[in-house]
């Protein structure tokens, strides 16, 4: 199968699971506020922010183990396929120890002294850290063969077992109703045994249909060497990425307490189900980038990176632009209470995703180069300048709002330091990136937004968001056929179209 080809059809298999995992997934928020309630959800997102400081040692050594993983598999050297893989697990295993260490001694002093946790939840709130280590420590060792599976483009498996944990977050959610007592605690205890139930399936599923892969610590000291090399790096990374995301939840705290923080967490869950429309399409073609690099296929390589840049952006602007045109009445549809500053903040959060679309074909262009120092040093000092500049904002009184413009200001400037890097590294010149990307987007999104904004000036309520959501369905195709698209692209659409209709 062509590497075009099989970037659709995985894309495919990851949209289908988008659909049916985010609608199960924005059910099941509304479950959980409201059996929780507002202050056992916010102590949940805030508690939750804390430990996910620590998940950024899962990205680092995932990001490394998939980068590895496809690269050996598009240079077909089996050897060094097993070698990568046994080196991840080795890793994987050091950076468990450091979790438990460092987590315990400061997750406890955070929830002691620095958040401001409702008197007589502290007891919870601590369980509820506890329970959250472990499941990051589950993650660790799950990402080991979710991305040997994910190297080997097998997005089926993928997409059925996503739907799978979906369910199962489904099933915990819907027990809470039926369960007395502490629903935090047993919300959390639930959600672990899913997690380890999950995990046993990738184990399984590598073990069948990967047999050449052995599960073994023996990989060779210069792989490893390598791994931790490339691991510490993009550690590095999503420790700036963490800190700005997961500390803004904690500066917002300080300032404004757990209201603010339930609210911010309805935000992220928006954020997460828009954000998957792009991620499925970069997922889909990472993995084809990477081994379009290690071939050598550089022109290939760079037309990859054009291309899924602005699909990214086009398929998150589907859903995101009659989002943010009714944002109200979606939120009284879905949810029963709606904290305070949500609205505002799930508008402002869809103007960053937009932006941060952009950024995942540059970053997976910079991975297969393998020259990952400088540039990881660069972005993470400028995404932990997030975190003082917002703190220092709400200190001279600066609204809620300013916790998401902060970053919307900050990716600007770091979608320029990113293209910087490309055009040095990965023979990306800055011009045809503004030519063949950033152009085409701004016209296909203006043009496309005018009957949808229009229609929501002159409706309001269910009516507005009906319309507003099948004019963006029509508008934005057409658009992008004419505006967003090359005339080699316009071609291949018509005939892939056509051989469809034949068929």
């Amino acid at each position: 199968m062509s590497g075009n080809r099989l970037i659709v059809k995985n894309t495919f298999f990851l949209y289908v699971r988008m659909f049916l995992t985010m609608g199960i997934s924005l059910y099941a928020s509304r479950i959980v506020l409201q059996q929780l309630g507002v202050e056992d959800f916010g102590v949940y997102s805030v508690v939750g922010s804390l430990s996910m400081f620590f998940l950024f040692l899962n990205y680092g050594v995932s990001t490394a183990i998939q980068r590895f993983l496809a690269y050996e598999i598009g240079i077909k050297n089996d050897e060094g396929l097993q070698k990568c893989f046994s080196s991840g697990i080795v890793v994987t295993i050091l950076i468990c120890v450091v979790l438990v260490v460092v987590g315990e001694i400061a997750g406890v002093f955070a929830i002691g002294h620095l958040l401001d946790i409702p008197p007589g939840r502290e007891d919870d709130a601590l369980f509820v850290y506890q329970f959250s280590l472990l499941m990051i420590v589950i993650e660790l060792f799950r990402s080991c063969f979710q991305n040997l599976i994910l190297a080997y483009e097998k997005m089926s498996f993928f997409a059925y077992l996503s739907i799978a944990e979906a369910v199962l977050k489904l099933t915990v959610v819907s027990l809470l109703a039926i369960f007395g007592g502490d629903k935090l605690r047993i919300y959390v205890i639930l959600l672990t045994c899913s997690s380890l139930i999950i995990l046993i399936c990738y184990v399984v599923y590598s073990r069948i249909n990967f047999p050449s892969v052995k599960i073994t610590i023996r990989g060779g000291r210069e792989r490893l060497r390598s791994i931790i090399s490339f691991t510490g790096w993009n550690t590095l990374s999503s420790f700036a990425d963490l800190c700005y995301m997961q500390g803004l939840n904690i500066v917002l705290n300080m300032f404004y307490g757990v209201v603010l923080n339930a609210a911010m967490g309805v935000t992220n869950q928006v954020k997460t189900a828009v954000l998957t429309f792009s991620k499925n399409v970069q997922f889909a073609a990472n993995p084809h980038i990477i081994k379009e690099f290690a071939k050598g296929e550089y022109e290939n390589f760079s037309n990859l990176i054009y291309g899924i840049s602005r699909i990214s952006f086009l398929v998150l602007f589907l859903p995101g632009l009659p989002i943010m045109l009714n944002t109200h009445t979606i939120l009284s549809l879905w949810l029963t209470v709606i904290p305070s500053y949500t609205e505002i903040f799930i508008r402002l959060m869809i103007c960053f995703a937009l932006i941060d679309s952009l950024v995942g074909p540059l970053w997976i262009g910079m991975q297969a180069t393998g020259k990952i120092k400088a540039y990881q040093i660069t972005t993470s000092l400028i995404w932990i300048a997030i975190l003082p500049t917002t703190y220092i904002i709400f200190k001279n009184g600066g609204s809620p709002q300013w916790v998401i413009l902060t970053q919307i200001i900050f990716s600007f400037i770091l979608i320029i330091v990113r293209l910087s890097f490309a055009h040095k590294q990965c023979h990306i010149p800055i011009k045809s990136y503004i030519t063949r990307v950033a152009i085409p987007l701004v016209k296909t999104m203006s043009v496309s937004a005018i009957l949808p904004v229009v229609a929501a000036y002159l409706l309001t309520g269910i009516s507005s968001l009906i319309v507003t959501t099948i004019l963006t369905l029509v508008s934005l195709p057409v658009a992008t056929y004419y505006l967003g698209l090359t005339a080699k692209e316009r071609t291949q659409v018509l005939g892939l179209i056509k051989f469809k209709l034949n068929h």
